[in-house]
């Protein structure tokens, strides 16, 4: 299987407390930037994922010799936010979709 792929995605990440206000506004924020981007053309989609935190992530990882980021300074559960901008794959005559 050969690729010939060119684009670029858009990937950045944010992490606070897990407070479901602040959820809602990241959601009504990006509902807001999709609405608005709609009438962009091209193949593109995008995501809003995230992934909760919790404080015993912090507490295994120090128990066995580390955490690497930092968690233990915080004492509530966080959430980290992964909105993701991406095109769209195509296949093409020499190009497989995954999945």
């Amino acid at each position: 299987m050969s690729t010939n792929i060119n684009h670029s995605d858009t990937f950045i990440t944010l992490t606070f407390e897990n407070d479901v206000r602040v959820l809602q506004k990241a959601i009504d924020l990006h509902n807001i930037l999709v609405g608005k981007l709609s009438s962009v053309s091209g193949d593109w989609t995008m995501q809003n994922m995230f992934q909760p935190i919790p404080t015993v992530f912090a507490k295994h990882s120090v128990e066995n010799g580390g955490n690497v980021l930092g968690l233990d300074r915080f004492s509530e559960n966080l959430v980290r936010k992964y909105p993701i901008s991406l095109p769209t794959l195509k296949t093409t005559p020499n190009m497989t979709k995954p999945g």
